[in-house]
């Protein structure tokens, strides 16, 4: 007949001792900290590249505006609430009308100078509902510079001065001007 063995526990494994967990919950920390700077930052990049893309993007946009501006003729444009609008020449011949070229009334909306031009388009923006991307809390295009915005600016009386702001509102990330043909 065999003999029963005796099972006996090693007191040894226990598990973990306080110092290895301290250890591992340190290391975690470190990663994070890490994967936390590294998200930050490209969101950062991110929001710059969205400002830069959309100041490009209006660029050609602005330019069919002051070009409509400097021959006295209409543009459809989106107002502040996201309606779409005709804004003519407060000098309208009977050739350069909203009627004339649209087939659409222009209910009131007419353009003086260069900065009323700037101000429908920085409407048309709001209407988009383009915002600021960094925290979504302001317009996008705006009249005055502020940080994660796009400033346009009336340059005289053919042209606009689009600058785009990231964390500062005193280093611009980019200066484009465009100017009416």
């Amino acid at each position: 007949m065999q003999k029963a063995r005796r099972l006996t526990i090693n007191n040894d494994d226990k598990g973990f001792t306080l110092i290895e967990l301290l250890v591992v919950i340190v290391i975690i920390g470190i990663l994070i900290s890490i994967g936390a700077m590294m998200y930050l930052g490209n969101r950062d990049k991110a929001a710059v590249r969205t400002i830069q893309a959309s100041a490009k993007g209006a660029i050609a946009e602005i330019q069919q505006y002051l070009d409509a501006y400097n021959s006295g003729g209409p543009f459809i444009v989106l107002d502040a609430a996201g309606q779409e609008i005709c804004v003519q020449s407060n000098n309208a011949g009977p050739l350069t009308t909203c009627q004339a070229l649209f087939n659409q009334s222009n209910n009131g909306n007419v353009y003086n100078s260069i900065n009323d031009i700037v101000n429908y388009i920085i409407a048309h923006h709001q209407g988009r509902k383009e915002v600021d991307p960094h925290s979504g809390s302001t317009f996008l295009f705006v009249n005055n510079a502020a940080p994660w915005t796009i400033s346009l600016t009336a340059l005289g009386n053919s042209g606009v001065s689009v600058v785009g702001y990231a964390d500062s509102n005193t280093l611009p990330i980019f200066s484009y001007t465009v100017a009416g043909r």
